[in-house]
C-alpha cells in the first residue's frame, strides 16, 4: 500500500511541477514579448503605486521565467513548489480583491487570459491552481519526509551536536 501512495505522490509532484513550469516559463516569455501592456495590467488592478507597480512588472516576469526554468530542471524542486504556492495565493489574492471591487480589467496574466474581463471564472482556476501547487509541495515533502524517517536499516545519519564537532576538535 505504501509504494502505491509513494508512486503516486511521486508522480502527482512530478506532473505538478513539470506542469507549473512550462506555465511560468510561457507566462514569463509572453511578458518579456509584451513588456508595456503587463505594466498596464499590474496598473489596472489599483493596488500599487507608480514605482512598486513598475518594479513588479520590470521584476515578476524574470521570477516566473527563471522559476519556471527551476521546476521543469528539477533545481531546488520544493523550493520551487514552495515558491509557486506562494505566487499563486498572491495571484488569487489579487485577483480576488478586483473582482470583488468590480473592476472592469483584464487578467494581466498573458498565458490564459481570454481576453474577457476578470470575473470569479478566474479566482476560481487560480485558486484550484493555488490548491493543486500546495498540493505538490505538500506530497513532495511527505515523500521526503519518509525517506528521512526511513527504519530499514539501510541509512545512517550522523548528527553532531556541536558544531566544533565537525572540525575533530
Amino acid at each position: 500500500m505504501f509504494s502505491i501512495m509513494q508512486d503516486w505522490r511521486q508522480s502527482f509532484s512530478g506532473l505538478a511541477r513539470v506542469a507549473f513550469g512550462m506555465l511560468f516559463v510561457a507566462s514569463g516569455l509572453a511578458k518579456f514579448q509584451q513588456p508595456y501592456d503587463f505594466l498596464a495590467d499590474v496598473y489596472s488592478y489599483e493596488l500599487v503605486g507608480p514605482s512598486l507597480g513598475y518594479q513588479i512588472a520590470l521584476w515578476l516576469p524574470w521570477i516566473e521565467f527563471v522559476l519556471g526554468v527551476c521546476l521543469i530542471a528539477g533545481i531546488f524542486p520544493e523550493g520551487g513548489l514552495l515558491l509557486t504556492t506562494v505566487l499563486m495565493a498572491v495571484f488569487t489574492a489579487v485577483k480576488t480583491s478586483a473582482v470583488h471591487r468590480d473592476l472592469q480589467i483584464g487578467c494581466g496574466c498573458q498565458v490564459l487570459a481570454s481576453g474577457d474581463t476578470l470575473g470569479i471564472r478566474d479566482v476560481v482556476l487560480t485558486s484550484a491552481m493555488t490548491l493543486a501547487s500546495g498540493a505538490a509541495y505538500a506530497a513532495r515533502i511527505s515523500l521526503r519526509n519518509r525517506r528521512d524517517h526511513d527504519t530499514s536499516g539501510s541509512r545512517e545519519v550522523l548528527v553532531l551536536d556541536h558544531p566544533a564537532a565537525a572540525l575533530g576538535s
